[in-house]
């Protein structure tokens, strides 16, 4: 990827929809997610709430960590993301969480 560009975006936003007309999926994705990551950390909002991934400690993102916004909001920061750009996702992520009647941590 172009360095320019990911530096002027440090944080990727992915959306999942679920479309019920698929069969044999998995009951974790049939659901609505969001996830975002950064340098060092990931985050999913599910409707049971937010999973949190260390990627230093956990490149594989094989174990999930109970998390919360805040704790992403943190990460982003030890990251060097600007305080908008961290706003808007932490924003973004929340209106998620908040439509999706997730569990918050």
């Amino acid at each position: 990827m172009n360095p320019t560009y990911r530096a002027r975006h440090p944080v990727a936003v992915a959306e999942h929809f679920y479309y019920p007309h698929v069969p044999g999926a998995l009951p974790h994705y049939r659901q609505n997610l969001v996830a975002a990551i950064s340098r060092t950390a990931k985050v999913i909002v599910t409707r049971e709430g937010v999973e949190h991934y260390d990627l230093d400690a956990d490149a594989d993102e094989r174990e999930p960590q109970a998390g919360s916004l805040a704790a992403f909001d943190a990460a982003c920061r030890v990251d060097h993301v600007s305080p908008p750009t961290i706003k808007t996702v932490i924003d973004h992520l929340d209106g998620w969480q908040t439509s999706s009647g997730a569990q918050t941590a």
